[in-house]
């Protein structure tokens, strides 16, 4: 659910807890950022089911989806609306943070082709 429906949380998430493998946060740790998001999916009754789940259970997959070209479709649209919302939001806190990142040395060179290409379209 994160994933799809929360793009920007689970994002985070995955930063957080780069160094954990497999990646199973605790669920305080979603708890925690989902709540300081402020994404509305975080008030809705399936987000607190699943997460009281999680809490009980970890993770599992008691009946996983098979994840159809019709469900995938739904997901991306979901995904890219959340995300589009969230840089809309916060349109002049990332471009500042875009202006002030430098390339280090440890950088990937994908890392270093995003920050290019994200000043090139700031500055278009």
């Amino acid at each position: 659910m994160l994933r799809y429906e929360m793009p920007i949380v689970y994002g985070i998430l995955k930063q957080l807890c780069s160094m954990q493998v497999p990646f199973e946060p605790e669920w305080w740790v979603i708890d925690s950022v989902a709540k300081a998001s402020k994404d509305t999916s975080y008030k809705k009754p399936k987000f607190q089911r699943y997460l009281n789940e999680y809490k009980e259970k970890g993770c599992y997959c008691l009946r996983g989806k098979v994840l159809t070209p019709k469900r995938q479709k739904y997901y991306d649209s979901v995904q890219r609306h959340k995300t589009q919302e969230y840089i809309r939001k916060n349109h002049m806190t990332l471009k500042r943070r875009i202006q002030k990142q430098t390339i280090d040395e440890d950088m990937t060179l994908e890392e270093v082709n995003n920050i290019i290409k994200t000043r090139a379209q700031s500055t278009d």
